[in-house]
Protein backbone atom coordinates (compact mmCIF):
# COMPACT_ATOMS: atom_id res chain seq x y z
CA UNK A 1 0.00 0.00 0.00
CA UNK A 2 1.13 3.57 -0.64
CA UNK A 3 0.12 7.11 0.33
CA UNK A 4 0.34 10.47 -1.47
CA UNK A 5 2.99 12.20 0.59
CA UNK A 6 4.50 15.66 0.85
CA UNK A 7 6.84 17.62 3.14
CA UNK A 8 5.70 21.03 4.37
CA UNK A 9 5.93 23.92 6.80
CA UNK A 10 2.74 24.82 8.65
CA UNK A 11 1.48 28.35 9.29
CA UNK A 12 0.00 29.76 12.49
CA UNK A 13 -3.70 30.28 13.19
CA UNK A 14 -3.56 34.08 12.79
CA UNK A 15 -2.07 33.79 9.30
CA UNK A 16 -4.59 31.07 8.39
CA UNK A 17 -7.46 33.34 9.42
CA UNK A 18 -6.16 36.41 7.57
CA UNK A 19 -5.41 34.43 4.42
CA UNK A 20 -8.88 32.91 4.57
CA UNK A 21 -10.43 36.39 4.79
CA UNK A 22 -8.44 37.66 1.80
CA UNK A 23 -9.21 34.54 -0.21
CA UNK A 24 -12.94 34.87 0.54
CA UNK A 25 -12.87 38.48 -0.70
CA UNK A 26 -12.26 37.11 -4.23
CA UNK A 27 -15.35 34.89 -4.22
CA UNK A 28 -17.91 37.56 -5.27
CA UNK A 29 -16.01 37.85 -8.59
CA UNK A 30 -16.38 34.12 -9.31
CA UNK A 31 -18.77 33.35 -12.17
CA UNK A 32 -21.57 30.79 -11.93
CA UNK A 33 -19.88 28.46 -14.41
CA UNK A 34 -16.39 28.82 -12.90
CA UNK A 35 -14.83 25.74 -11.31
CA UNK A 36 -12.40 26.54 -8.49
CA UNK A 37 -11.21 24.24 -5.71
CA UNK A 38 -10.72 26.42 -2.63
CA UNK A 39 -8.18 25.17 -0.08
CA UNK A 40 -9.51 25.01 3.49
CA UNK A 41 -7.60 27.31 5.88
CA UNK A 42 -6.61 24.33 8.04
CA UNK A 43 -4.77 22.97 5.00
CA UNK A 44 -2.71 26.12 4.26
CA UNK A 45 1.01 25.27 4.22
CA UNK A 46 4.30 25.87 2.39
CA UNK A 47 5.19 22.76 0.38
CA UNK A 48 8.89 21.87 0.50
CA UNK A 49 8.65 18.67 -1.53
CA UNK A 50 5.82 16.69 -3.10
CA UNK A 51 6.81 13.03 -3.20
CA UNK A 52 3.76 11.46 -4.83
CA UNK A 53 2.74 7.94 -3.90
CA UNK A 54 5.16 6.56 -1.31
CA UNK A 55 5.01 2.85 -0.38
CA UNK A 56 4.36 2.23 3.31
CA UNK A 57 7.65 0.33 3.57
CA UNK A 58 9.53 3.49 2.49
CA UNK A 59 7.64 6.02 4.59
CA UNK A 60 9.82 5.42 7.66
CA UNK A 61 12.97 6.15 5.62
CA UNK A 62 11.40 9.41 4.41
CA UNK A 63 10.51 10.45 7.96
CA UNK A 64 13.99 9.65 9.27
CA UNK A 65 15.63 11.62 6.44
CA UNK A 66 13.37 14.62 7.12
CA UNK A 67 14.23 14.51 10.82
CA UNK A 68 17.94 14.40 9.97
CA UNK A 69 17.69 17.43 7.67
CA UNK A 70 15.50 19.39 10.10
CA UNK A 71 18.06 18.94 12.85
CA UNK A 72 20.65 20.81 10.77
CA UNK A 73 18.51 23.92 10.07
CA UNK A 74 17.86 26.46 12.83
CA UNK A 75 14.30 27.79 13.31
CA UNK A 76 13.59 30.89 11.23
CA UNK A 77 10.90 33.43 10.36
CA UNK A 78 9.15 33.89 7.03
CA UNK A 79 6.60 36.50 5.94
CA UNK A 80 3.35 35.74 4.13
CA UNK A 81 2.08 38.38 1.69
CA UNK A 82 -1.30 38.85 0.08
CA UNK A 83 -2.71 36.98 -2.88
CA UNK A 84 -1.27 36.42 -6.35
CA UNK A 85 -3.03 35.10 -9.44
CA UNK A 86 -0.90 32.50 -11.25
CA UNK A 87 0.02 33.10 -13.98
CA UNK A 88 -0.38 36.90 -13.72
CA UNK A 89 -1.62 37.28 -17.31
CA UNK A 90 -3.30 35.31 -20.08
CA UNK A 91 -6.47 33.23 -20.34
CA UNK A 92 -5.09 30.19 -18.53
CA UNK A 93 -5.51 31.07 -14.83
CA UNK A 94 -4.30 28.09 -12.77
CA UNK A 95 -4.05 29.10 -9.12
CA UNK A 96 -4.29 31.69 -6.41
CA UNK A 97 -1.49 31.66 -3.90
CA UNK A 98 0.09 33.76 -1.17
CA UNK A 99 3.72 34.76 -1.61
CA UNK A 100 6.23 33.75 1.05
CA UNK A 101 9.39 35.79 1.61
CA UNK A 102 12.42 34.70 3.60
CA UNK A 103 15.11 37.42 3.72
CA UNK A 104 17.70 35.19 5.42
CA UNK A 105 17.47 32.44 2.79
CA UNK A 106 16.89 29.68 5.35
CA UNK A 107 13.74 28.48 3.61
CA UNK A 108 15.66 28.05 0.36
CA UNK A 109 18.43 26.24 2.27
CA UNK A 110 15.85 23.94 3.85
CA UNK A 111 14.31 23.20 0.45
CA UNK A 112 17.73 22.43 -1.06
CA UNK A 113 18.64 20.12 1.83
CA UNK A 114 15.32 18.27 1.49
CA UNK A 115 15.83 17.90 -2.27
CA UNK A 116 19.25 16.34 -1.68
CA UNK A 117 17.99 14.00 1.04
CA UNK A 118 14.99 12.83 -0.99
CA UNK A 119 17.14 12.32 -4.09
CA UNK A 120 19.23 9.97 -1.95
CA UNK A 121 16.05 7.91 -1.41
CA UNK A 122 15.29 7.78 -5.12
CA UNK A 123 12.91 10.72 -5.54
CA UNK A 124 13.77 12.93 -8.54
CA UNK A 125 14.77 16.54 -7.99
CA UNK A 126 12.29 19.29 -8.81
CA UNK A 127 13.02 20.64 -12.28
CA UNK A 128 11.27 23.99 -11.75
CA UNK A 129 12.67 26.79 -9.57
CA UNK A 130 11.47 26.73 -5.95
CA UNK A 131 8.40 29.00 -5.72
CA UNK A 132 7.84 29.87 -2.06
CA UNK A 133 4.07 30.08 -1.67
CA UNK A 134 0.90 28.92 0.06
CA UNK A 135 -1.78 27.57 -2.29
CA UNK A 136 -5.21 29.13 -1.66
CA UNK A 137 -7.16 27.82 -4.66
CA UNK A 138 -6.70 25.64 -7.73
CA UNK A 139 -8.53 26.77 -10.83
CA UNK A 140 -10.11 24.19 -13.13
CA UNK A 141 -12.06 26.59 -15.32
CA UNK A 142 -12.92 30.30 -15.29
CA UNK A 143 -14.82 32.19 -17.94
CA UNK A 144 -13.30 35.59 -17.15
CA UNK A 145 -9.78 35.21 -15.76
CA UNK A 146 -9.09 38.94 -15.89
CA UNK A 147 -11.98 39.82 -13.55
CA UNK A 148 -10.62 37.40 -10.97
CA UNK A 149 -7.12 38.82 -11.35
CA UNK A 150 -8.51 42.30 -10.74
CA UNK A 151 -10.35 41.06 -7.64
CA UNK A 152 -7.09 39.64 -6.27
CA UNK A 153 -4.81 42.48 -7.36
CA UNK A 154 -5.53 44.79 -4.42
CA UNK A 155 -4.42 42.12 -1.99
CA UNK A 156 -1.11 41.18 -3.54
CA UNK A 157 1.58 43.04 -1.62
CA UNK A 158 0.23 43.55 1.89
CA UNK A 159 1.78 41.51 4.70
CA UNK A 160 -0.54 38.90 6.17
CA UNK A 161 1.83 38.04 9.00
CA UNK A 162 5.10 36.49 10.09
CA UNK A 163 5.41 32.76 10.76
CA UNK A 164 8.05 31.21 13.00
CA UNK A 165 9.13 27.95 11.37
CA UNK A 166 10.04 25.55 14.15
CA UNK A 167 9.23 22.17 12.61
CA UNK A 168 8.81 20.34 9.32
CA UNK A 169 5.85 18.02 8.83
CA UNK A 170 5.59 14.94 6.63
CA UNK A 171 1.96 14.66 5.52
CA UNK A 172 0.01 11.94 3.78
CA UNK A 173 -2.91 13.13 1.66
CA UNK A 174 -6.24 11.44 0.94
CA UNK A 175 -8.48 12.80 -1.80
CA UNK A 176 -12.20 12.83 -0.95
CA UNK A 177 -15.30 14.40 -2.49
CA UNK A 178 -15.11 17.10 0.19
CA UNK A 179 -11.48 17.90 -0.59
CA UNK A 180 -8.10 16.64 0.55
CA UNK A 181 -7.54 15.32 4.06
CA UNK A 182 -3.97 15.79 5.30
CA UNK A 183 -2.65 13.53 8.04
CA UNK A 184 0.67 14.37 9.74
CA UNK A 185 2.98 11.34 9.78
CA UNK A 186 5.89 12.97 11.61
CA UNK A 187 6.70 16.45 12.90
CA UNK A 188 10.46 17.05 12.79
CA UNK A 189 11.79 19.83 15.02
CA UNK A 190 14.12 22.35 13.39
CA UNK A 191 17.54 22.74 14.96
CA UNK A 192 19.53 20.41 17.22
CA UNK A 193 17.81 18.88 20.20
CA UNK A 194 18.50 20.82 23.43
CA UNK A 195 21.31 19.42 25.54
CA UNK A 196 20.09 17.91 28.79
CA UNK A 197 22.88 17.65 31.36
Amino acid sequence: MSHRTFIALDVNDAVRRRLGERRDAIRPAVGRSDKINWVSPENFHVTLKFLGDVPDAMLLDVCQAVQSVAGRIEPFDFTVRGIQAVPPAGRNLRMFWADVTDPDGKLVNLFAAMEEAMEGLGFPRETRPFAQHITLARVKYVRDAESLRVAASGRGSESVGVVRAEQVTVYTSQLTQGGSIYTPTVKARLGPLPHIP
